[in-house]
């Protein structure tokens, strides 16, 4: 016979493993969930847009999934890492072709001090966290930087 301890931990373990069990087939049939963990597949395979399609979907389906809110939330803010390092190098090629002048006049000083402007103000308004991709984080850092230094040689010829 067992003593009510022991029944009373074989009722509340059963218990446990039933709720865990449903928990279990409710992620595997739920299609919100299907979508918000296939999101997150391609989170970490660094496709953002497909990640942030797939948690849009999952949300729509359940607006309560905070798995899927969480990586939409995160595929957003790496897509505009992505914009903000493409538009860095695309800048840095036309500064690159400024230079190479061989005489840069005073307009074109002055552009290149705008565009420096322009991208430190857009740096200033991403927000890292702890879930944004470092590579992400490093590459945006790293284009910062080289406008910090353009901006403080463009103002040095100015003197």
């Amino acid at each position: 016979m067992l003593s009510n301890k022991t029944f009373s931990r074989v009722i509340v373990s059963g218990v446990s493993l039933f709720i865990m069990g449903f928990m279990v087939i409710y992620f595997i049939f739920n299609s919100s969930y299907q979508d918000a963990l296939s999101a997150k597949f391609y989170y970490m395979m660094g496709d953002f847009e497909e990640s942030s399609t797939l948690a849009q979907n999952a949300l729509d389906k359940d607006r309560y999934n905070k798995l899927a809110f969480t990586i939409l939330t995160q595929s957003k803010l790496s897509l505009k890492f992505l914009k903000y390092i493409d538009e860095a190098n695309e800048y840095l090629i036309d500064i690159g072709e400024i230079a190479e002048q061989d005489e840069i006049t005073k307009a074109d000083r002055i552009r290149v001090k705008m565009i420096c402007e322009i991208m430190i103000g857009k740096y200033k308004k991403l927000n890292s966290n702890v879930f944004t991709d470092d590579e992400l984080s490093k590459s945006a850092k790293d284009a910062y930087d080289k406008f910090i230094e353009l901006y403080e040689e463009v103002g040095k010829i100015n003197k």
